[in-house]
């Protein structure tokens, strides 16, 4: 059963490729890694020459962490590049390292790696518990963006009869099954489902035996159909996890979505959560676990009550949101990047870069002159416009005039109303974001998207922030920037 990072970095993989986006994907599978014990380590000091001489090739990368001797090496080797050779950095960090009985060690590498971290230009965490957790003194500068769970079962009625408990993940000490173990062998009158695959599995199998827990049913690593049936069948999704290694807990996710009740440690990501429609245990502590499963057991209405909570709350994570909100900072990172590797770049690369990162089809820049008489076209990226269809930068008086009357972004859409009546435009969006420039010019950037999806409040935000920085910056040492190259789109 793989780990919850490797899933992170798969779903966002299909997804940006979805977007246009070239992606490659290196692990430590790649670069080598043994294991010892709870200790991976791995080649990448040895493969980094090779690793370097690629960075050129690549707009932004993309390192998730902590994960020793990997992303701790290649943060540290990161800044012997030259930074006019680097791509944008953006780290997602996604749990604190933390092993029993060498938590001081622990806490010394977290510190450490949080350091290196810096070398990023922007990094992410999946939970507000984590901002500052990763953060530090500079908690305001990391962006939060949770991860969601795979489509996984419908929603099922649950069946009367003994509560099911299921634990799916793997099967190492910090993830806390032999917590639940021992929380069933006190409750025989529960059904708990433990399946996926690891070291700790036949210590554990002897800890149930040795208990007498025979309600506990290990199934060993599952296929995505017996993982499905599984949390089909739940009443509860159990994460009892020990330290804060378990950051988030994608199968909660999952549970949820199917109409299980989590019951999960309260430690930070995780009680982001559950914490709202399910039950939070003192971490190890069997005490606390039995109590939370025998008040469920005990009261059916309120675990119907939180079954509903929980499926409703799931909703919310979405695959496709997480993988837009990634496409933001990495096109902001790649932006960032190629402005500081190429300062002087032509404002028809800035363009298009920027027309990629609002996931639009076309986009243009427009200046109004000192006389603020005539809206100028100084450049177009994308396709095409069909013949006699409308562009949002391309109607004065609807559109690009009123978001620089109005000084703020103006968004058109389907539902948008022009004069009264509502616009049928040739695209499904369209968004117009003004900026000034010193010398009291001013500009519009619009972008077009045929593609059904509407420009969100973020994107909005975020695109009003970077247009006018990279305008100002392209603008400045571009000599032609306010020639009118092609006259038949100049708008009196």
């Amino acid at each position: 059963m793989r780990s919850g990072i490797a899933a992170v970095v798969d779903r966002l993989g299909a997804g940006l490729r979805r977007y246009g986006h070239d992606v490659d994907v290196v692990t430590s599978a790649d670069v080598g890694r043994r294991h010892l014990g709870e200790w991976r380590l791995t080649g990448l000091v040895r493969h980094w020459p090779a690793l370097r001489r690629r960075l050129p090739d690549y707009d932004v990368v993309h390192l998730h962490g902590p994960a020793p001797t990997f992303s701790d090496a290649f943060l540290a080797l990161w800044r012997t590049v030259p930074a006019q050779q680097r791509p944008g950095l953006v780290y997602t960090h996604h749990s604190d390292i933390a092993l029993d009985r060498l938590m001081p060690l622990c806490d010394a590498y977290n510190r450490m790696h949080r350091r290196l971290s810096r070398a990023a230009s922007h990094v992410v965490v999946s939970t507000e518990s984590y901002r500052t957790i990763a953060g530090g003194r500079q908690a305001h500068g990391v962006e939060v963006i949770p991860f969601a769970g795979d489509g996984g079962a419908a929603v099922a009625e649950r069946r009367p009869g003994r509560m099911v408990v299921v634990f799916l993940g793997q099967l190492r000490p910090y993830k806390g099954a032999d917590v639940l173990v021992r929380a069933a062998a006190q409750l025989p009158d529960l059904v708990v489902h433990i399946a996926g695959g690891g070291h700790q599995e036949a210590r554990l199998r002897t800890l149930a035996a040795g208990l007498g827990a025979d309600n506990v049913r290990f199934h060993g690593v599952v296929s995505d159909a017996e993982r499905t049936a599984l949390l089909g069948a739940a009443d509860v999704i159990a994460l009892p996890s020990r330290t804060r290694a378990e950051a988030f807990g994608l199968v909660l996710l999952e549970g949820m979505r199917a109409g299980a009740v989590p019951v999960a440690s309260d430690l930070p990501g995780v009680r982001d959560v559950a914490g709202a429609t399910g039950l939070l245990v003192q971490p190890g502590s069997v005490r606390s676990l039995v109590q939370a499963l025998c008040h469920l057991r005990d009261d059916p209405a309120d675990r119907r009550r939180r079954s509903l909570a929980s499926v409703a709350t799931a909703a919310e994570y979405t695959w496709d949101t997480t993988v837009r909100a990634y496409h933001r900072v990495l096109s902001d990172a790649a932006l960032a990047g190629r402005l500081r590797s190429a300062p002087s770049w032509h404002v028809d690369g800035a363009l298009a870069l920027m027309r990629e990162a609002a996931l639009a089809e076309r986009a243009s820049l427009l200046l109004l002159d000192r006389k603020r008489e005539r809206l100028r076209v100084v450049s177009v990226s994308g396709r095409p416009l069909p013949e006699g269809a409308h562009h949002a930068g391309a109607d004065l008086d609807s559109f690009a005039g009123r978001a620089l009357l109005a000084g703020e972004p103006y968004v058109v859409s389907t539902e948008t109303e022009v004069l009264g009546r509502r616009y049928q435009p040739d695209a499904h969006a369209g968004l117009c974001v003004p900026f000034e420039l010193r010398g009291e010019m001013q500009g519009v950037v619009s972008f077009t998207r045929h593609r059904a999806l509407d420009f969100l409040p973020q994107e909005v935000s975020w695109m009003q922030r970077r247009v006018g920085h990279v305008a100002e910056r392209v603008l400045e040492t571009a000599q032609d920037a306010a020639r009118v190259e092609d006259p038949g789109e100049a708008i009196a």
